[in-house]
């Protein structure tokens, strides 16, 4: 008699190492604790408190109404005529410098959200064995992208006195093996606007050690008291090594709307 073959083994096989190496972030297990608590006040995402303005509402009411176009699938960079106004406005607002003889548009992408923009530049820029230097205080999405992309986040703690950048930490870190330093500003999550001084030395920095930046401005809008995020983009000398990521989201109260 022929023995019976065994049964194929039909259990999932196990989750990926990357998957088992995400941790959920306090900015998230927050806001389901205060959810599960009456009259909390949460302060764990970064959610504008105000809503979404009329003008946007209406300008997006109308394009569905009238323009079929406004429903489809755009050119993969995003509309020409949206990636005209964006440079238009990074050039008014950040003094955007660019590499002379390139048309600014052309440095221009639109993405779904800063996060998808952050992760296509980690997963560009970084691979295995490359460390990317981060301020800490940090945003826990901004290490969970490094991970993935297969590097080691290398944390240069802030001068705790104002949060302010601390470049001389940085340079007591670097190796060889450093190739990103990955900053946010307004700082996430301590919400610090970094001097002009500060960020310009940072510049240097990368510069002098061929690093890459990668900027997050998700909160440019959001400055108070007057004061005035300085953009790394307004530095000739670094636009050929500066990604800079900014967002509808955080200035036009949109983050639920994706």
């Amino acid at each position: 008699m022929t023995p019976a073959k065994p049964k194929p083994d039909l259990a999932p096989r196990g989750l990926t190492r990357r998957v088992k190496r995400i941790k959920i972030s306090e900015t998230k297990r927050m806001p389901m604790l205060a959810a599960e608590i009456g009259g909390c006040v949460s302060l764990g995402q970064g959610v504008p408190s105000f809503a979404t303005p009329e003008f946007v509402v209406d300008a997006v009411c109308e394009a569905l109404r009238s323009d079929p176009a406004a429903c489809k699938y755009t050119l993969q960079p995003g509309l020409p005529e949206l990636r005209r106004a964006v440079a238009a406005m990074l050039a008014r607002d950040k003094g955007l410098a660019t590499d002379p003889g390139v048309n600014p548009v052309d440095e221009v992408a639109i993405t779904v959200g800063a996060m998808e923009a952050l992760l296509m530049a980690m997963l560009t820029l970084v691979q295995k064995g490359d460390e990317v230097l981060v301020p800490e205080p940090y945003y826990p999405s901004h290490v969970e992208q490094i991970l993935l992309a297969g590097g080691e986040p290398v944390f240069a703690p802030l001068d705790r006195a104002a949060w302010e950048l601390d470049v001389d930490a940085m340079a007591k870190i670097v190796t060889r093996h450093t190739k990103l330093v990955l900053i946010s500003t307004p700082h996430n999550p301590t919400g610090a606007v970094w001097s002009e001084e500060s960020l310009r030395k940072l510049a240097a920095f990368a510069l002098d050690r061929d690093l890459w930046v990668l900027c997050d401005d998700t909160y440019d809008g959001l400055a108070y008291d007057g004061r005035r995020a300085f953009s790394l983009a307004s530095i000739p000398e670094l636009a050929p090594r500066l990604i800079l990521v900014s967002s509808f989201s955080k200035r036009y109260a949109l983050t639920g709307w994706r």
